[in-house]
């Protein structure tokens, strides 16, 4: 640019002072072998450019989008970063030339849920597993699965149904403080760190150079960085009377020119405090030509760093456009409130520079004071000056403690050993738990097949009981002493028989013919080897296979134990009627049941309980106040 612009001002013979004097300005700063006319190296922040601009591996506050933006992927607290510097003070032409840097550096943050790795073999008394995933979560779904396998398993029988229920509702709890825990787990994890910023050069009244960035940069496992720059380069001229004669503005027609460059950077952590650094800066090479294709060179920078709480160094290596040099610096604190720092830079084209500095904090500010003096090059000059500011807002990062530092790798050692400890006595809960649910669920288990087992004995022993259990139906002349030597070959038995029958029989042992009567089994020394065993004229509880009819006869007033029946001649007599007399077809009988009455078992026989009335007719005899007692065996007529 320079060049076309020079045989643009002899070919036109303009010797103007003013075009002069910038052409001059802008010679001698090509001359100077560090700088170049089209978005010099200028540096930003004092910080920075005290160490000699040596930045790259080391990027830590609101400036590193300048010189790599991977450091912000280290950076875990918003910043602002405000830089302004005069620049080479003291020029024969008291030119004013300046440069500025504003920056401004959001973290982002996302919602996290703290993991911990657990491989612990869980036994049950069913099987030995161990958990798939090294995940609580994981290992209580395993648990589960275990007990709930062992209660299918013992689903065939009814004892396991309640069983089941209780287990339903303890999955149910568990699941509950599973995400009652995973709500205590919560914790803010860094995703990336987002950054703007805006730059500029300017010779005071006649050129400007500006470039805005948008940035990010992001972390991955706490050792590497990556980062990059969106850029707007934009070149800005003043037009005067002079500039409109020349064809390379287009003779006052073109006074700026715009592109867009990008940069790239990497950071890994090496070693505790010790990190290196890469970065690429205009890496797709803009064209910023007037009139001519011009494109601005890519910087190529690599660097090392050591960061530690009071004392920091960095050395990197730049090249750009076929011109290199190394820079150094160092820096140390003073209880965190003063820092003095220095810096050299060293080239081709016999370029030295050094830089001194120092830096004054006030907790969340940081001022920053850098002079530049080229040992090479321009001469009788007062130097450059530059000054910054930092300041830090929002959430501070874990302990204020710097990415890479032995402090930080010790604070994740105490957090990794308070982790396992949580870790451990969870297991140790969980287990105990496990244990408790255990043997709740045996208990219940045992209870449950106890509870099962009495049922079943109740239910044989009353079957049992209801098939050795026989009825007997009155018949005329019979008596509770005759019914006792019928069935247990001994008259003196009786009472028992009429304790088992108190509801049916009469006063002083009187009996109905037609009554049925409950012959109670013998216990104890007494022997049963009487008709009993052969089940004569017996009615069954379940089925009734025999109706013996009703002979109906006058309730004898004989009581009992004054006047015993002779058995025999009362039998043949029974017999003889039996033969003559034969019931009707039509007529059938009915053994009334606990909680039957005369509605009922009319809605039984003639679907309709207002016939209860013929019902009623036809066995008044045996109905007492409108109810007929359970056991008696009426007729449906």
């Amino acid at each position: 640019m320079v060049n076309t612009f020079n045989k643009t001002i002899m070919n036109r013979s303009v010797p103007k002072l003013l075009l002069a004097a910038i052409v001059l300005i802008l010679y001698s700063l090509s001359s100077a072998p560090c700088l170049y006319a089209d978005f010099e190296d200028m540096g930003a922040g004092g910080r920075a450019i005290g160490m000699g601009n040596a930045f790259c591996a080391l990027s830590d506050d609101a400036f590193s989008i300048y010189y790599n933006p991977a450091g912000l992927g280290f950076i875990r607290q918003a910043q602002v970063g405000a830089d302004y510097g005069r620049l080479y003070l003291g020029l024969d032409d008291e030119s004013n030339l300046n440069s500025a840097f504003v920056s401004v550096l959001i973290p982002y943050f996302v919602t996290g849920i703290r993991t911990k790795d657990i491989k612990v073999p869980v036994t049950t008394n069913v099987k030995k597993t161990k958990t798939k995933k090294n995940d609580k979560k994981q290992a209580k779904e395993n648990i589960l699965k275990i007990l709930k396998g062992e209660k299918e398993e013992e689903d065939k029988s009814d004892a396991a149904g309640s069983a089941d229920k209780e287990e339903s509702e303890n999955e149910k709890k568990e699941s509950k403080s599973e995400k009652e825990a995973e709500t205590d787990g919560k914790i803010l994890r860094h995703w990336g760190t987002f950054g703007i910023g805006w730059s500029q050069f300017s010779l005071y009244g006649y050129y400007q150079e500006s470039a805005y960035y948008i940035s990010f940069g992001k972390s991955l496992k706490e050792r590497w960085a990556y980062g990059f720059n969106l850029k707007l380069l934009r070149e800005q001229y003043t037009i005067d009377e002079y500039l409109r004669l020349s064809p390379v503005f287009d003779y006052g027609a073109k006074s700026s020119i715009s592109n867009y460059s990008a940069d790239i950077g990497v950071i890994y952590n090496i070693l505790p405090r010790l990190f290196a650094g890469f970065s690429v800066n205009n890496i797709n090479q803009p064209d910023l030509g007037l009139k001519e294709k011009e494109q601005l060179p890519a910087t190529i920078r690599t660097g090392i760093a050591w960061r530690q709480r009071d004392v920091k160094w960095a050395i990197d290596s730049v090249y750009k456009d076929g011109f290199w040099y190394g820079s150094a610096g160092l820096e140390k604190w003073f209880k965190n409130l003063f820092a003095m720092r220095g810096g050299i830079n060293i080239g081709s084209r016999n370029y030295i520079n050094s830089s001194v500095g120092f830096s004054l904090s006030f907790q969340t500010v940081q001022v920053d004071y850098v002079f530049q003096m080229p040992l090479t090059g321009i001469k009788d000059i007062a130097g450059s000056h530059r000054m910054s500011l930092v300041y830090r807002f929002g959430r501070r990062p874990k302990e204020e403690l710097e990415p890479g530092s032995l402090e930080l790798y010790y604070s994740n050692l105490q957090e990794e050993v308070a982790g396992l400890k949580s870790t451990l006595a969870e297991v140790r809960s969980e287990k105990k738990k496990l244990e408790e649910i255990l043997i709740e669920e045996s208990t219940l288990r045992i209870r449950e097949r106890i509870r099962a087992a009495k049922a079943a004995a109740r239910r044989e022993k009353y079957s049992t009981e209801e098939e050795k259990e026989v009825r007997h139906v009155v018949k005329k002349g019979e008596t509770l002493q005759y019914i006792s030597k019928k069935y247990y070959d001994d008259d003196k038995y009786w009472n028992r028989i009429y304790q088992a029958n108190k509801d049916k029989v009469g006063i002083g042992g009187v009996l109905k013919p037609g009554q049925v009567l409950l012959i109670p089994k013998m216990t104890g020394a007494v022997k049963q080897s009487g008709p009993l065993q052969r089940e004569v004229e017996t009615v069954p509880v379940k089925k009734i296979e025999k109706v013996i009819p009703l002979i109906e006869v006058k309730p004898t007033t004989e009581p009992v134990g004054i006047k015993k029946a002779e058995p025999e001649k009362v039998q043949q007599q029974v017999t003889k009627k039996e033969k003559k007399k034969k019931p009707s077809p039509a007529t059938r009988k009915h053994i009334v049941k606990q909680g039957e009455n005369l509605r009922t078992i009319a809605q039984k026989y003639y679907k309709d309980n207002k016939k209860w009335k013929d019902i009623y007719k036809a066995n008044k005899d045996k109905v007492v106040g409108g109810q007929v007692a359970p056991g008696t065996e009426i007729i449906i007529p």
